[in-house]
């Protein structure tokens, strides 16, 4: 810094400075430069003040004063004297720069451009001064104009690599990464020893998600700065990104034991355990940050975040309350307010914290989509789509907000802005499986039920435990005719969620109306009913099934013991699900189709059950009615309501050997072989198969009602009634004229193919009128309940129980060591995928972990840190598998999997 000595000032005041004095701090002034240049900063700045005493209007006293101040770190001083030069010579270029600088190391960046400006004013060269003005304005928030300064330094001087690496740094504010690459990596070539540029490298690589080429920046910048807590950090929150949270965790302990009482480490690494589910260890960093910095409001709603996932809400409301009163103005203290609102389901309290929230901050994404929710739950679509849309556009890369819009254009009928949104969240998420459930959803409401089917068929692929997806699926299936494919789904849905009850009981109903087991049916839309008083699809299929019955006329397989023990299964069933509060039934938005009128039938077939005899070989199956040609068969006439037909098992397959359901009552073994001797023709048969002889002269008839017979003897439950084929009756006798007591019937000579004792008595009474009437009836009725209590559908528990615990059937060439199929995947990801993708291999192997709380056993492989993930459909089958053992699993082979990380098996069950 040069001075004019010559120059003469004006008086700071009205006293005049004489020779005796102008010398003096001429004295003065040579004492202190003196001392500045050995390095006595005090005895300088004793001087300088002599000097500025005996000569107050001397600016470069003040000003070298102020550069000894600044070199002693009083800033605050130097700035006042810096001041009071300029006051006396406004035009001072080295000592505008100064002051400008000054203030931006003190965190006033809006004065610092003042002066920088003010002295370019004077200089339009000067390349410093459009580098400090440049980082004023990037620490004011402005990287744009930031830019143009250090562009215009750049072109003062080419080779300057700090310009370069501060236009990169304002490039990564402005969020471009790769601008801000290219001039971090030019700053590098002309200083490769420049460990801030390569900071600023690894922090465009993060947001470019090249994160190894991060690490390596900042390894290498710890290279050249092995104590520089601030770089430790970093690579901490980077090697996190890598999956290596141990490694992180490290960096970051490191770093907070490099300067333990800086706050600002200790939340960064209490962030990082709140990454990896570390919530006790996270509190305690925050409350060491507020220790350090008590009561500072971003430390404050990180803890209350912290504190609010692990449920202690009224601690985390508190901390929300706090950061409000520290600082009005901080839009996150009242978000935290409304999450705490929203997790108590008080949607209208948090909207007014939403709305504060947004009004400190209109650029507050997650505030615009929490209010979204909270207008959705209260039945404001309308509002919740606005609200939705700005969350997307202010963030246009989150998933939420975008399937939160989805799901409100799929409530409003917007389908093709839904399909848009769906669209883009499959290349924003390809992994999230609600994002397939929403299109699969959108598609069944576009009428493409095969790819609603596709669709929620992937969602279960990537979430196995999707109830509402799998439901869903069981809803288009109805809306396909595919009954049984729907009655599955159903079966595994009410397994993890009874709301879903009433509809499985829709479902099934369906089913058995279309074996025609119309009691049955019926008696599942009736307990649907008492679930789900408003279940118009039961009502509907109630009535379908009523009209059919009646048409058709009562099956015998649905007799009323057997109505009496599905009620009382039903009681049961109700029973075992019944609790203090059930859940809200789900409903399928498929309802049976409409039936036309039935025709009439002819009238025998009406009469069925009054025939005087009954072959048990002409008793119709439980699965259906026999039908003569040219009438409308039951099963023609549940094609035309929509059911699907499904033809009766074979008979040989009639009563699979299956465990009883909780409920079911069990089996008598002794009345089960009473009715296979049933099925046998009894040997009275050939008595009634033969015609009755020719009578030489009329006898007096006997009258059944003139005598008084013995009292029948009760049948037991399951004692089959005689069914020979039906004959013809002999014709009746003329009755005598004069009425008389008949005479007691002997046993005729030819008579003897009659059988005697008990079982001739039952004969007898069976052939009598009185026996027809009750007793036939009565059998038919005990053998229809042993049917229908041998035939009818089993329990859902027992459904999902025998398809959990039952084998894979596995082809030949699916059947492999877990090594093998690991290096099918190494060797051709693409060729493996194709063979393997979506089919079910049985693999062999060793197990290296096995985890039963999340259903998840790891098969080793040849690569030391990736396995085979298998997961298992029960998950409490995992804790039989233990590392180090053998072991074998059969599984669904999940399909798209490139062989870079673990490879994933899912629906697993233990192999056979």
């Amino acid at each position: 810094m040069t001075h004019d000595h010559s120059t003469a000032f004006p008086p700071t005041s009205g006293r005049s400075i004489g020779p005796a004095s102008g010398r003096v701090a001429d004295q003065h002034y040579r004492a202190a430069e003196e001392a500045y240049r050995g390095g006595e900063y005090e005895r300088a700045a004793a001087e300088y003040t002599f000097c500025i005493q005996a000569n107050p209007h001397r600016a470069e006293a003040f000003a070298r004063r102020g550069d000894v101040c600044r070199a002693l770190g009083r800033l605050d001083a130097a700035i006042s004297d810096y001041t009071a030069a300029l006051q006396i010579n406004p035009r001072n270029e080295a000592v505008l720069l100064g002051r400008g600088q000054l203030y931006a190391l003190t965190g006033k960046p809006r004065p610092a451009i003042a002066d920088f400006s003010a002295a370019l004013d004077m200089n339009p060269d000067n390349g410093p001064a459009y580098q400090s003005r440049g980082q004023a304005r990037a620490r004011a928030g402005e990287p744009s104009a930031a830019i143009l300064d250090f562009t215009r330094a750049i072109d003062l001087a080419p080779g300057n690599a700090v310009a370069f690496a501060e236009r990169g740094a304002a490039f990564i504010s402005r969020g471009d990464p790769s601008a801000a690459l290219a001039d971090l990596t030019r700053a590098l070539q002309l200083n490769p020893f420049l460990w801030l540029a390569l900071a600023r490298r690894a922090e465009a690589y993060t947001q470019l998600g090249r994160y190894e080429q991060a690490g390596a920046d900042l390894t290498e910048a710890l290279r050249l700065d092995s104590q520089n807590p601030d770089l430790l950090a970093a690579r901490g929150e980077v090697r996190l990104r890598l999956k290596a949270p141990e490694a992180a965790l490290a960096d970051l302990d490191e770093a907070v034991g490099l300067n333990p009482h800086d706050p600002a480490l200790h939340a960064r690494r209490g962030r990082a355990h709140v990454s990896v589910g570390r919530l006790d260890p996270a509190e305690d960093d925050f409350s060491e940050a507020l220790r350090l910095k008590p009561a500072d409001p971003e430390f404050l709603v990180a803890r209350g975040e912290v504190r609010l996932a692990t449920g202690r809400i009224d601690h985390a409301l508190g901390d929300f309350v706090e950061a409000a009163k520290r600082n009005p103005e901080f839009g996150p203290a009242f978000h935290g307010q409304a999450l705490v609102y929203i997790g108590r389901n008080d949607y209208a309290m948090a909207i007014p914290c939403l709305d504060r929230a947004i009004g400190c901050d209109p650029r507050f994404a997650d505030a615009f989509h929490q209010r979204a929710r909270c207008y959705l739950r209260l039945d404001r679509p309308e509002d919740a789509l606005d609200d939705a849309t700005r969350a997307v556009e202010l963030d246009p890369e989150a998933v939420l907000p975008r399937r939160l819009r989805a799901d409100v254009y799929l409530r409003v009928g917007q389908a093709d802005d839904a399909f848009a949104d769906l669209a883009e969240l499959v290349n924003l998420a390809p992994e999230d499986p609600v994002v397939y459930h929403l299109r699969g959803k959108l598609e069944f409401r576009r009428g493409r039920l095969d790819s609603a089917v596709q669709d929620l068929t992937v969602a279960l692929k990537l979430n196995p435990t999707f109830t509402e997806a799998m439901a869903d699926r069981a809803g288009v299936y109805r809306g396909l005719g595919k009954h049984r494919e729907a009655l599955s789904d159903l079966t595994a849905a009410v397994q993890q969620d009874a709301k879903y009850a009433a509809e499985y009981l829709v479902q099934r109903g369906i089913v058995h109306g279309a074996t025609g087991e119309f009691n049955h049916s019926i008696a599942d839309f009736l307990v649907a009913l008492a679930l789900d008083p408003n279940n118009k699809a039961a009502v509907r299929g109630k009535e379908l099934v009523t009209q059919l019955r009646d048409a058709r006329g009562p099956n015998a397989a649905d007799s009323a013991e057997a109505d009496l023990d599905r009620a009382a299964d039903a009681a049961r069933a109700l029973g075992g699900m019944a609790g203090p509060k059930r859940a809200r039934p789900w409903r399928s938005l498929i309802e049976p189709d409409e039936l036309e009128a039935p025709r009439p039938r002819k009238p025998q077939r009406r009469q069925l059950a009054a025939a005087p005899e009954v072959d048990l070989a002409s008793v119709p199956d439980e699965d259906g009615f026999e039908v003569d040609e040219g009438e409308d068969s039951v099963e023609v006439m549940i094609e035309e309501t929509g059911l699907e037909v499904i033809p009766p098992p074979p008979r040989a397959a009639r009563r699979p050997a299956r465990p009883p359901a909780p409920w079911v009552e069990p089996v008598d073994e002794e009345a089960e072989f009473e009715v296979e001797e049933a099925s046998r023709p009894p040997e009275t048969r050939r008595q009634n198969k033969k015609a009755p002889r020719p009578e030489p002269r009329p006898e007096p008839v006997e009258r059944p009602e003139a005598r008084v017979p013995a009292p029948a003897p009760t049948p037991a439950p399951f004692v089959p009634p005689p069914a020979p084929a039906p004959v013809t009756p002999p014709p009746a006798a003329p009755v005598a004229e004069t009425p008389k007591p008949a005479p007691k019937k002997k046993r005729r000579s030819d008579d003897d193919d009659a059988p005697a004792g008990l079982r001739g008595k039952i004969n007898k009474l069976a052939n009598s009128k009185w026996g027809k009437r009750t007793v036939i009836p009565l059998g038919f009725l005990c053998i229809s309940y042993l049917l229908y209590d041998q035939l009818a559908g089993e329990s859902p528990q027992s459904a999902a129980r025998r398809g959990h615990t039952t084998p894979y059937e596995v082809e030949g060439n699916k059947k492999m060591t877990a090594d093998a199929f690991w290096n099918a995947y190494k060797k051709d990801p693409a060729a493996a995928s194709g063979a393997y993708g979506d089919q079910i291999v049985e693999l062999s192997g060793k197990v290296r972990a096995a985890d039963p709380a999340t259903g998840m056993v790891v098969l080793e492989t040849p690569a030391k840190d990736k396995g085979i993930r298998c997961f298992f459909i029960l998950k409490d089958k995992a804790s039989g598998f233990k590392p180090g053992q053998p072991a074998v699993i059969a599984g669904q082979v999940n399909e798209g999997q490139t062989g870079g990380g673990d490879l994933t098996v899912g629906q697993c069950k233990p192999g056979k």
